[in-house]
């Protein structure tokens, strides 16, 4: 499986966030609460859900989300030369997920 993209809205501590995965070996780093282990959540929630990854969406909305606003995440990526995306919501009242 080849990474490509991840946006990330109101996900935990990304406000809005687009990255881009170039070819290779890929490296993130940064400090403390900079978001490294946010990515890896994002990209295990949106492949096999919440229960891989926290109890409940609800834990995965950025708590400075304005009222009305969806936590939501999509993952661009290739398997064997595939392209596929997937895409997940939740609503600001912690409904349940929708895989797209």
């Amino acid at each position: 499986m080849k990474l490509r993209r991840l946006r990330l809205s109101w996900f935990r501590g990304f406000e809005d966030a687009d990255i881009r995965f170039g070819d290779g070996l890929q490296v993130i780093i940064g400090g403390n609460g900079a978001g490294k282990s946010t990515i890896l959540e994002a990209v295990t929630w949106l492949l096999w859900g919440a229960g891989a990854v926290r109890r409940s969406e609800a834990s995965l909305r950025s708590l400075t989300a304005p009222p009305g606003s969806a936590t939501a995440a999509t993952l661009d990526f290739e398997v064997e030369g595939d392209a596929y995306t997937v895409m997940r919501t939740v609503d600001d009242a912690g409904g349940s997920a929708r895989l797209c």
